[in-house]
């Protein structure tokens, strides 16, 4: 691995524990419950959701993933290449940890409605990781959204004014 010494690298224990951040991935920290703001974009910056109906139907997977793990979507965003959401984790013990495997099963089932609408079966990964942020200030939650707001007016998704 170039650039990284080996003391640089997490030992096995501290990457089963999750207890360090990896040199080349975002780490998650998903050990408390509450508010989190997540964004996850398509590798290669590809614009997966560039269609009208791709894009509804990924809205539609959202929702459904949301519910069937138990979040409370607040807000979100899908643009063409990445997409935002604000959401409050569950409230029993460990609740917040299922945003991994909810994301990953979102990931897959996207993935996986990709290749057959162009008919490319095959295992290309189409995301990159993803990045939360646990929303603990009402000031935080609230750029956050701003920054949502904006960032899909920046990328043509909605039109504000006239």
């Amino acid at each position: 691995m170039a650039g990284a010494a080996e003391s640089d690298l997490p030992t096995e224990q501290e990457s089963a524990k999750g207890t360090c951040d990896w040199p080349h991935a975002p780490p998650h920290r998903l050990g408390e419950a509450g508010v989190y703001f997540v964004t996850a974009r398509a590798r290669h910056r590809a614009r997966l959701l560039a269609d009208d109906a791709i894009r509804d139907w990924f809205q539609e997977a959202l929702f459904d993933l949301v519910e069937e793990f138990d979040w409370k979507l607040q807000a979100w965003a899908v643009l063409s290449n990445h997409y935002h959401l604000v959401a409050h984790s569950p409230r029993r013990e460990g609740g917040a940890q299922s945003l991994s495997r909810m994301l990953q099963k979102l990931h897959s089932l996207t993935t996986k409605e990709l290749q057959r609408r162009e008919n490319q079966p095959g295992g290309t990964r189409l995301w990159q990781n993803y990045r939360e942020t646990l929303l603990t200030y009402q000031r935080s939650y609230l750029a956050r959204l701003n920054y949502m707001h904006q960032n899909a007016e920046h990328h043509g998704s909605v039109r504000v004014g006239a």
